[in-house]
């Protein structure tokens, strides 16, 4: 008997500016769904990607990267990483 259970899951993506978040998320997807860019803070919202495939659906969040700096910006994209990662189950 073939196991046809349909499983999804919420992969969030995160790490530090600049590290390659957004070109990982699409190479997994195959198609360009995030600016990649070599400047910082490129990514300011969650970018979504969903990959699907049989029985499986992956939905792929791009966060912004975390940084150190003092700076208002910062804080806030801090908090934005944060807020998308906490809705995220696994985290790469």
């Amino acid at each position: 008997m073939e196991n046809t259970e349909f499983k999804s899951g919420f992969i969030g993506i995160v790490g530090p500016t600049n590290s390659g978040k957004s070109t990982l998320m699409n190479a997994l997807l195959g198609k360009k769904v995030s600016i990649v860019s070599a400047r910082v803070q490129t990514t300011y919202h969650g970018v979504r990607g969903i990959l699907n495939r049989e029985n499986t659906q992956m939905i792929f969040t791009d966060t912004p990267g975390y940084q150190q700096h003092p700076d208002r910006v910062a804080k806030l994209l801090n908090r934005v990483a944060d807020k998308n990662a906490n809705d995220c189950e696994v985290l790469v």
